[in-house]
Order: structure tokens, then C-alpha cells, then sequence
């Protein structure tokens, strides 16, 4: 008996194997701009992926799973895996427009259904940062779990959150820094700093006398905007 039990179960479990399918698409934000690093994870689970440069995203799912759409700033969305190909708008509000996909709300009386999820796995949680260089923030540094093909990017200001457990590693890297590594501990929010690689710094040729105050001046500005949101408390780490 116990032998057919068994067997029954390996061919059910080669049945939802065979049944697993591709789903791909794209994430844009509440004006139709691509979002890169997006995250994307099936619901319960800690399978995982990312949207690329260009906003896209592949992941492999099984029948009736739900996938979880998440960026900093951003709305979740929580969709039905129904489709080989499912584009999502995440919004700054309470509308949520997905397109070729049915729209399935996350429910929000007291915590979100992926806050729900999260506590199931004890083990997991969304771990939040910012990254800086030279004092600036970095946009577009990769963030990935070390030994995992899960990562994702910082955003426009220097900002960043994936899905993740205790002691794993994170590989923060950048072109022109030197890459760091950083261990989960029981803290929710991380400021990580990298340095300069030693490089030698070639002179920059401008093609006008023009364009050299234009792209200072525009330096200066950036400068002084990123002053004020330091001091108003924009990049504050707290859990």
C-alpha cells in the first residue's frame, strides 16, 4: 500500500512539473516608464526573479500560483499566474491597472496579503537600502543575493529593497567602485557605501565652452537637491 502511495505521489508531482509554464512581460510605472529591478516572487514561496535594464521579466510557474509585483515607492500588485504573458503597471496610489491580466486587488483591512505570505516564511523579509558612492547616491548599482540569481537595482535615488532571509549575502556592484558584500542581520533598512576603484582620471574634453557650464551647473544642482533631501531626512535607513 504504502509503495502505490508513493508511487502515486512521484507521478503527481512529475504531472505539476510538466505543467509548469513561462510567464513574461513587463513592469511600468503610473506614466508607462519601465521600471528596472522590479521585483517579482510567487506568492509563498521563495522563487523569485527581477526585470531587467528594459523593464522585462521571465519566471516559471505552476497552476494557480500567484505572483507578488513590487518596487520602492510603488503599490504591490498581486496577479493570478493565468497567462504566458503578463504586463503590469505598478501605481504611487490606490489604482492599480494591469494590462492582459485578470485584476485581483490586494486586500488591505489590517496588513497586505504579502505581508501575510512573508510571515509564513519566518525566515524571509524585505530588506530595504540605499546605496552611496563619493557621497552621492547611485542609481542603477546591482544588488544580488550571493549563491541566488535573485538581484535588482537601485532606483533614480540610489534606493533599493529585495526579498531576502537572515545571514544570506548581499553583492552590491558598480562600474568604476569597488564591490561590497553585506550579511542580513535581524535590520530591515541598510546605508551602504562603496569607494572608488583606483583608476586613473583622464581629462574630460567638452564640446564647448557652452556645454562645460551647462553639465557643471547641472552637477551643481543635482548636488544641492540631494543636500536638501539629506538634511530633510529623504535617505534616513530606519526599520
Amino acid at each position: 500500500m504504502k509503495q502505490i502511495l508513493y508511487i502515486s505521489f512521484f507521478l503527481f508531482s512529475i504531472f505539476l512539473f510538466g505543467q509548469q509554464r513561462k510567464v513574461s512581460g513587463i513592469v511600468k510605472d503610473s506614466i508607462g516608464e519601465i521600471i528596472p529591478g522590479a521585483n517579482i516572487y510567487i506568492e509563498g514561496t521563495t522563487r523569485g526573479t527581477n526585470t531587467d535594464i528594459d523593464g522585462k521579466y521571465s519566471i516559471k510557474v505552476n497552476p494557480n500560483e500567484f505572483l507578488i509585483f513590487s518596487f520602492l515607492g510603488k503599490k504591490e500588485q498581486r496577479i493570478i499566474a493565468d497567462k504566458n504573458e503578463i504586463n503590469v503597471q505598478l501605481m504611487d496610489d490606490d489604482v492599480k491597472l494591469i494590462e492582459g491580466s485578470h485584476y485581483i486587488p490586494t486586500i488591505n483591512r489590517k496588513r497586505k496579503v504579502n505581508d501575510i505570505t512573508l510571515e509564513k516564511n519566518l525566515n524571509t523579509k524585505k530588506i530595504r537600502g540605499v546605496i552611496f558612492g563619493d557621497d552621492l547616491p547611485i542609481p542603477f548599482a546591482e544588488i544580488q543575493i550571493k549563491g541566488t540569481d535573485k538581484k535588482t537595482m537601485s532606483n533614480d535615488d540610489g534606493k533599493f529593497e529585495i526579498i531576502a532571509s537572515e545571514n544570506q549575502v548581499l553583492n552590491i556592484d558598480f562600474i568604476g567602485f569597488n564591490s561590497k558584500e553585506i550579511i542580513i542581520t535581524d535590520k530591515n533598512c541598510y546605508k551602504i557605501f562603496l569607494t572608488k576603484k583606483l583608476v586613473v582620471d583622464y581629462p574630460i574634453f567638452y564640446s564647448s565652452k557652452r556645454e562645460k557650464r551647462k553639465i557643471l551647473r547641472n552637477e551643481r544642482k543635482n548636488k544641492r537637491n540631494i543636500k536638501r533631501k539629506i538634511k530633510k531626512g529623504f535617505y534616513n535607513c530606519l526599520d
